[in-house]
């Protein structure tokens, strides 16, 4: 019972992540938007730029918010910013 519990609260924690905690940085120079997934069946070694894991699981969204914010504030450095 415990087990199937936990299922069905990783599947919802890991859709609510995903749709509603995507990490979204607006470009200054190009107006144009990233956006970095987190969800519970991610990895932070990945991009991150995956909603869900690919199919060879070599990439998909971060497993940790810390990470995604860590990916904002590379991207931001890289962008000039603060």
């Amino acid at each position: 019972m415990k087990r199937s519990v936990f299922a069905v609260v990783g599947v919802t924690l890991s859709i609510f992540l995903s749709i509603f905690l995507g990490v979204s940085v607006v470009r200054a120079q190009k107006q144009s938007a990233v956006t970095f997934y987190v969800a519970v069946n991610g990895n932070d070694s990945w991009s991150g730029r995956l909603p869900s894991p690919n199919r060879t699981k070599t990439d998909g969204p971060f497993a940790t918010l810390q990470r995604a914010l860590e990916a904002v504030k590379n991207l931001k450095h890289k962008q000039g910013g603060n």
